[in-house]
């Protein structure tokens, strides 16, 4: 045999093996997603306070074969989550790093994300083969509805998905390294105004009025996601207050509406973040055009979103854009992208400021118009 073949057979082995990996990746999510549901992690905490703990002790606290869980936990540990120690007894497990990301109320919990990624989320992602046919969300297809109008109609999934999306925002895109990853001040000088579009609780509009007490927030958003971003802020009856009447309070201001009708007028800066990747391009412009319509001359719009570069190195946005596909119709997209999108709505591509998140902020401007007789 020679050595070309002999390296081609490597070659196909080596390769082989990574594919097969792959292939079965979905073993990994799915064992994560038992794990969670089975609030595992919570009662290796609860029985060990530490310390490993007997799988018979674990099975029992969450009422599972203690044979079958014991398979799930050596399975996790071998990626490194959990954590197998040797007893008299047989294996132990204990909690490492990761499965901590797991426990039902840790900062730095994602197990709702794992609870969203494992149920619906699951279901749209098996059948992407329709996606491909006609780049419509295989979503509407395996649920019966789109969406946005799925967890209106399903009150306990929409918990679960409104607590993924801040488990995530806490450990993918921080709210203040966004914030001060554009020079608000510098850009649009003292006492501007500044509108958060779809901006939910509000939490990224707090952290930008805390880099200068000059600046005047306006949070925009439906009008029963305005209702619950009142009490967040103000500590009514039914949620917990932020702060007691934190010092932004006063500069903060709350307008419902529908941003594909209108938006609020005159500001100096729209900030829009992870809004447009929910959306076709279509559906974009018309968002944009509105915004464009209203703005001051000198105004800006901030769209913040994963920037996904060009070429084919590994970035996480490329999958990213596949689950909005999959899931809502909307895209991630690249430079080139956005500037033909703000093209289309009467806006112009401005600049990139890189953020210490996996988020960039995009920058538009009013496009000049011509001067007559050009």
């Amino acid at each position: 045999m020679s050595a070309a073949t002999t390296m081609s057979t490597a070659t196909t082995v080596s390769t082989a093996t990574t594919m097969v990996r792959m292939l079965t990746a979905y073993w990994v999510s799915r064992a994560l997603y038992t794990a969670a549901k089975l609030g595992v992690a919570d009662a290796v905490r609860q029985l060990g306070d530490g310390a490993a703990v007997p799988v018979e002790q674990i099975a029992r606290q969450i009422a599972v074969h203690p044979s079958a869980l014991r398979r799930l936990l050596r399975a996790l540990a071998s990626a490194g989550v959990f954590r197998e120690e040797g007893g008299p007894d047989g294996p132990r497990y204990g909690l490492s790093p990761l499965a901590e990301h797991l426990l039902s109320d840790a900062p730095c919990s994602l197990r709702n994300a794992a609870l969203m990624y494992g149920e619906e989320m699951s279901l749209a992602w098996h059948d992407l083969p329709s996606a491909m046919k006609d780049e419509l969300p295989s979503w509407d297809r395996a649920l019966g509805a789109d969406h946005f109008g799925y967890y209106q109609q399903h009150p306990g999934p929409a918990r679960i998905f409104d607590e993924a999306m801040k488990e995530l925002g806490r450990a993918m895109y921080s709210d203040d390294a966004i914030a001060s990853s554009y020079d608000f001040i510098g850009a649009l000088g003292r006492g501007a105004t500044v509108v958060d579009v779809g901006g939910g609780l509000g939490r990224l509009l707090a952290c930008i009025l805390q880099r200068d007490v000059s600046l005047q927030g306006i949070l925009f958003d439906l009008p029963h996601v305005i209702d619950g971003a009142r009490r967040f802020h103000e500590g009514s009856p039914g949620a917990a207050p932020v702060a007691a009447r934190p010092e932004h309070l006063s500069r903060l201001s709350f307008e419902a509406g529908n941003f594909f009708e209108r938006v609020p007028g005159a500001a100096d800066a729209y900030v829009l973040k992870r809004i447009l990747h929910d959306w076709p391009d279509d559906r974009c412009r018309t968002l944009l055009a509105n915004i464009a319509r209203v703005m001051k001359p000198s105004g800006r719009v901030l769209v913040v979103e994963a920037l996904i570069p060009s070429g084919s190195e590994d970035h996480f946005g490329k999958w990213l854009d596949l689950n909005m596909m999959v899931v809502t119709g909307g895209r991630e997209r690249t430079e080139e992208e956005f500037a033909a999108l703000f093209e289309g709505a009467g806006l112009e591509l401005a600049g990139v400021f890189r953020s210490p998140t996996a988020l960039s902020v995009i920058e538009a401007t009013k496009r000049a118009c011509p001067a007559r007789g050009a």
